[in-house]
């Protein structure tokens, strides 16, 4: 499994890890390890032709330029594995970015993940997964509730990431933004 993702910066990266550590200690949520880097998405699938879409990505990253997004409050995902996150506040910039990604991308992809598709792409901070069951979900509720979780994100980077089997997921490149968009992202 492979995703194009935004690493979050280190204050906020440290922030969510820690709520990691909490939910899992307190709650025994540790389905997040199997990918242990705070980020958020915008594509996922099977396999990339890696070359290419790393080309793809540089090409893009270069045209674009940081800016801020917001996230705030608790969300679930329910279904048979529900998962617990962060809302990110969608704008008319990540729109175009997620929009430009999925155009030129998905050429070089199989097996996407259409829950990342334009149209229902909700960026998010996955909080808990995998081994959220009722009893985990009420306690994370309970841990989460009565705290603010409101986060200034910086948005400078993409980067390719997978994760194969049980194996920890990993990066594979990064590629910071380097200015001049405009808001186009090199569409």
């Amino acid at each position: 499994m492979y995703a194009i993702v935004t690493i979050l910066d280190e204050t906020t990266s440290a922030i969510i890890q820690g709520l990691w550590q909490e939910l899992e200690d307190r709650c025994g949520l540790s389905g997040i390890r199997a990918f242990p880097i705070p980020h958020f998405s915008w594509q996922g699938a099977e396999a990339y032709e890696i070359e290419a879409v790393n080309a793809m990505l540089e090409e893009i990253a270069a045209g674009a330029s940081p800016w801020v997004m917001h996230a705030d409050g608790l969300g679930l995902f329910t279904g048979q594995e529900p998962v617990i996150y962060v809302p990110i506040s969608n704008s008319l910039r990540a729109t175009r970015l997620h929009q430009a990604i999925w155009r030129r991308v998905k050429k070089f992809a199989s097996g996407l993940n259409t829950l990342y598709a334009p149209g229902l792409w909700m960026p998010h901070i996955t909080l808990g997964l995998m081994d959220v069951n009722h009893e985990k979900l009420l306690c994370a509720v309970k841990e989460l509730t009565n705290r603010p979780l409101l986060f200034e994100i910086q948005v400078n980077n993409l980067a390719l990431v997978s994760q194969e089997g049980d194996q920890v997921g990993q990066l594979q490149r990064r590629f910071d933004f380097k200015g001049g968009d405009h808001g186009r992202f090199g569409a």
